[in-house]
């Protein structure tokens, strides 16, 4: 069960004329490395010391940080779901609150409470449709290169990453609807009242 590792010296002292020879060999694609490995090994048997899947082992080392920046890139989805959906609470909630007499005017006026939040979704919403489409496109040259930067610490001197920007955008639309449904949301209840009951709250 234990394992001893030489040196090129230390073979030499055991066995004078070793010389010792890599053999790297480059795998086509769409060809199984275990497939070429075992061929190997039967061809060469007893003149190997090792055989090493290069390819295998740093898909092992570079899962763990690939699954890190996967959990992280979830974290970051979620407070950004949460953040928004927070922000627009509020917001919705303090304007109404402040507007409450301006609502009720408007609907004494005729305005139906679905014309009133169509109102608020077009005062709002474009405003979060163009922040997040900022966050959007700068994630998708930003983040590339942050994360070839995160592993050249670790040894990868160069690395092709591709975003997908569909996969981006589908977020980004999520948070604008998300935008859009708190204000739905936060403002339906209290714009359906009718227009005496928003100004005597008002007065109250």
């Amino acid at each position: 069960g234990d394992r001893m590792d030489l040196t090129t010296a230390g073979y030499r002292r055991l066995v004078p004329n070793f010389q010792h020879e890599a053999l790297d060999i480059a795998v086509q694609p769409g060809t199984s490395p275990t497939a070429v490995i075992d061929a190997m090994s039967r061809r060469l048997d007893g003149r190997l010391s090792s055989v090493t899947n290069q390819q295998q082992d740093l898909d092992g080392q570079f899962s763990v940080y690939l699954s890190m920046m996967k959990a992280l890139g979830w974290g970051v989805l979620a407070v950004s779901v949460a953040v928004t959906g927070l922000v627009m609470a509020l917001v919705v909630s303090t304007l109404l609150a402040r507007e409450r007499t301006a609502f009720g005017v408007r609907r004494a006026l005729g305005f139906t409470g679905l014309q009133l939040m169509g109102q608020l979704i077009a005062a709002y919403v474009p405003l979060v449709t163009a922040g997040t489409a900022a966050g959007c496109l700068a994630g998708l040259v930003v983040v590339p290169r942050l994360l070839g930067s995160f592993l050249a610490t670790v040894g990868v001197a160069r690395a092709s990453l591709d975003t997908s920007a569909a996969i981006v955008g589908s977020i980004g639309g999520g948070l604008v609807a998300l935008a859009a449904m708190m204000v739905l949301l936060g403002a339906g209840p209290l714009l359906r009242r009718e227009p005496v009951t928003l100004l005597a709250q008002r007065s109250g």
